[in-house]
């Protein structure tokens, strides 16, 4: 057996260093592939030398699997939903019945959705059907579930593709059982993450190509149809969240693991999957209108690349250290530490660089583990605009699947320090003597033991909303979208007080940023508007101080003052409607409006009620059609212009604009009654004899 097993070294050892082999062509293919298996996963002792986890049924190790992660997931039961997780809350399409017509037909209309990834909601829907509506704790089983079944999948992934039983349980226990990741499972809105890295797994698992077995297509149009399973579940995946888009390049690199090269059968093989998954993708970005020309932050090509670096080198040291997490990070300032953004690419670029030269000393691992994590986490580094990069470059949610890659070489590490060496310094290196089951089954229940606690804790932290921000803020008092959200929360709450604090506390961290030179413009003018917007009019309509509105909105036309929509609130803070009672000084601020933006029909629509309290009719009638003009049912200008019509005298003109409101709100009963009124005052007219309106 000795004998054998050195042999066998020795012939991994000619195939790593590329010399070529004077035995037959079975015995090569053999020693390839062993080589594959063993560059990332050290390889496999001979048979008597076996761990005890080898021995025992797959059954049993997952039962175990499952019991840890179901425990240390245990207090997400107790959680409400949290921040956007009203986003399928309050979705028609989820709540009701017939609604699943409309998830997959009609996308775009699930308010606050930007995307087109129509299997998360009917998932959700189907929450709702089985548990009875809104239920949190049937949401979070389900995920908690779905994360277990992923776990499994892990190690039946790793062992496909030849890593050892050893290397694979353990990257499962540490896929469920880490702390990143309790952001995709004890949020419910973040399924997403889970039912797409299920739908992926079952893509890798049901293709041909991803076995140590070599893959012979011996015929094309057969073997397309075979890939039939794989390329639908490819395609659920997409439609659960399309970042997982990467899957077909992600396949044509477990083939050059596995056996060292990639063939024409191949490449034409995953064809279909690169068509499918651009097809969706491109959909995806056109249906919801997310494409770059209508989501730009500006950042230069050099910048991306500088920011994709530094969330690689987050990421990797969250996976490693997962300490200090948080739901929202805070926005990198591009400006500060120079010096750390360009390390950040040097580190990416050098690693890369070292790991593709040390393939053969190393075997190819290290090199794929990081490749599957650059390429899963790809699509959120930066390098195109979405919309979270209005308050952060990194999320724990985005490398759910991509951490697999670093987690399976991390492993390969521990199971190979668990062993006796011969002296080798080489972490990847196949020669062995002996390994010691003792200490590894030790090292993987202390492993389980504080990954669990500490995911445990982290589950706390989503509660409920008041938790989630204030754990976010606590981790990081910076963290200005943090502080926005706590303050829109405490107005929903009923705590107008705390709310402006928090939102003028962002406003604070977001005017510093700007004044460091660190925002884009565009994202400044976006997150501005927003946060001065909550917090003058949470002053003007909420607190009742009009005069501290008027401030808030003062400052925020001198840092905006091209937005048509902060001198419109600025004008509403002088009106007499919930304002100080100037309607002149209102009626100044609605024509800088109405200049910078002839389209917003709001700032009219004001205007038009300001000219009417002050009773110049003529000029309210002017701004109340130019209103309608481009919102012909906007009732609240209507009803004004039509009370202008009465006064004036003009009660076959008022009559009209309440028949035009009675078209679209057949139900309105004061329409109604006032057209009534109307009608009745031109009987009246009649029967005197005299003229129905004004000359």
């Amino acid at each position: 057996m000795r004998r054998h097993s050195k042999r066998s070294a020795k012939a991994m050892s000619s195939s790593a260093s590329g010399r070529p082999k004077r035995r037959g062509a079975a015995v090569a293919t053999a020693a390839s592939t062993n080589a594959a298996r063993d560059s990332l996963s050290i390889g496999k002792s001979p048979g008597q030398n076996q761990y005890l986890l080898h021995k025992d049924p797959d059954i049993i190790r997952y039962t175990i699997l499952a019991i840890i992660t179901a425990l240390a997931y245990l207090p997400t039961l107790s959680n409400e939903f949290v921040w956007d997780d009203e986003i399928f809350n309050d979705a028609l399409q989820v709540q009701s019945l017939d609604g699943i017509r409309d998830i997959w037909t009609k996308p775009g209309t699930i308010p606050n959705e930007l995307h087109y990834w129509p299997m998360v909601y009917t998932s959700f829907w189907l929450d709702c059907r089985l548990f009875g509506g809104n239920n949190p704790v049937a949401s979070h089983a389900v995920n908690v579930a779905i994360h277990i079944v992923n776990s499994c999948l892990v190690d039946v992934t790793l062992k496909r593709i030849g890593l050892s039983a050893n290397v694979a349980y353990l990257s499962a226990i540490i896929f469920a059982l880490h702390p990143v990741h309790v952001e995709s499972v004890a949020w419910a809105i973040e399924r997403k993450d889970t039912l797409s890295a299920l739908f992926y797994f079952g893509a890798l698992l049901r293709n041909p190509m991803v076995s140590t077995k070599a893959f012979r297509p011996n015929n094309c149009c057969k073997s397309l149809l075979g890939a039939a399973p794989s390329l639908i579940l490819y395609a659920l995946a997409m439609l659960t969240k399309s970042s997982v888009v990467s899957l077909p390049a992600v396949l044509l690199l477990l083939v050059w693991f596995m056996r060292g090269k990639i063939r024409r059968c191949e490449f034409i093989y995953s064809l279909p999957f690169f068509i499918a998954g651009a097809a969706i993708a491109i959909y995806d970005i056109v249906q919801m209108g997310i494409a770059a020309d209508k989501m730009n932050f500006g950042y230069t090509f050099l910048q991306r690349i500088m920011i994709a670096s530094r969330a690689v080198c987050f990421y990797l040291w969250k996976v490693v250290w997962p300490t200090h997490l948080s739901m929202i990070y805070p926005l990198w300032y591009l400006s500060h530490n120079k010096v750390l953004w360009w390390s950040s690419v040097l580190v990416v670029g050098s690693a890369l660089l070292l790991l593709f030269l040390m393939r053969h000393q190393w075997g190819r691992g290290p090199l794929v583990g990081l490749l599957f994590f650059g390429m899963t986490v790809g699509p959120m580094l930066g390098l195109i605009d979405y919309s979270y990069m209005l308050y952060s470059f990194v999320a724990d949610r985005y490398q759910y699947l991509a951490m697999l890659g670093p987690i399976a070489v991390l492993s390969s590490l521990v199971v190979h320090g668990c062993r006796k060496t011969d002296g080798s310094v080489l972490p990847f290196d196949a020669t062995t003597k002996e390994e010691t089951p003792d200490r590894f089954l030790k090292l993987l229940c202390l492993l389980s033991l504080a990954l669990g606690l500490s995911t445990h804790r982290q589950c706390y932290a989503y509660r409920n909303n008041e938790t989630f921000f204030g754990y976010s803020i606590r981790q990081n008092d910076a963290q200005l979208n943090a502080w926005h959200h706590l303050g829109v929360l405490y107005s929903k709450n009923g705590k107008p007080e705390e709310a402006v604090k928090c939102n003028k506390k962002a406003l604070d961290l977001l005017n510093n940023r700007k004044a460091e030179g660190d925002v884009v413009n565009t994202m400044y003018q976006q997150m501005a508007q927003i946060l001065y917007n909550n917090a003058g009019n949470t002053l003007r309509e909420e607190l009742n101080r009009s005069e501290e509105a008027v401030e808030i909105f003062g400052e925020a036309v001198k840092n905006l003052p091209k937005s048509s929509t902060m001198w419109t609130l600025l004008g509403d803070s002088y009106s007499q409607d919930n304002g100080i009672g100037n309607d002149e000084e209102a009626t100044r601020h609605y024509k800088i409006a109405t200049s910078l933006d002839p389209s917003y029909a709001i700032a009219w629509g004001h205007m038009g009620s300001a000219y009417a309290r002050l009773g110049n009719y003529e000029e309210a009638v002017k701004a109340f059609k130019a209103c309608l003009d481009l919102n012909p049912q906007n009732t609240f200008s209507r009803m004004n212009l039509a009370t202008v019509y009465i006064v004036q005298g003009f009660q076959e003109k008022a009559v009209n604009e309440y028949r035009a409101i009675l078209a679209y709100e057949p139900d309105n009963v004061i329409a109604k009654e006032r057209m009534q009124n109307s009608l009745g005052a031109i009987a009246k007219k009649r029967r005197r004899g005299e003229t129905i309106e004004k000359k």
